[in-house]
């Protein structure tokens, strides 16, 4: 269960990107979106 608040919508410095793969430092319990811009699937 998480609760409510936080940084909603926060653009972040703290991501790194290698290669393909990327890692996103946060919190237990919270909920992660990242948005990839320029990503073709």
């Amino acid at each position: 269960m998480t609760s409510g608040g936080g940084d909603l919508y926060t653009a972040r410095s703290d991501t790194y990107l290698s290669g393909k793969t990327v890692s996103v430092p946060f919190a237990a319990g919270a909920v992660q979106t990242l948005q990839v811009d320029g990503v073709t699937v």
